[in-house]
């Protein structure tokens, strides 16, 4: 597995994706050229280093912001439940359960 390569997921991605078509295309154990397979590699991680964007110029996608407010919401529902589950019997929002 390749650890270069551009660090923004939807581009990582779509960088993987054609660097496995050109290693399946031209890997000498499938009838490729070693060499041919070299080039293409090279030329691909290329053209993907001029598309990436400098890390400081960066903004987080949509995506990475929603998995973030996701996991900070289950943390906080995980927090408030422990709460609830510690306070006194007779106090609004306590949590308690029992048998029938």
């Amino acid at each position: 597995m390749p650890t270069s390569g551009p660090v923004d997921p939807d581009l990582r991605g779509r960088w993987l994706r054609e660097r496995r078509a050109v290693i399946r295309d031209h890997h000498p154990d499938r009838g490729g050229d070693a060499e041919a397979m070299r080039t293409r590699l090279e030329e691909l991680d290329a053209r993907y280093a001029r598309l990436e964007v400098p890390l400081d110029d960066r903004r987080p996608s949509v995506r990475r912001i929603g998995r973030v407010v996701t996991r900070v919401r289950r943390e906080l529902r995980s927090v408030r439940r422990a709460g609830q589950a510690r306070l006194p019997r007779g106090w609004p929002g306590s949590r308690r359960y029992f048998d029938l």
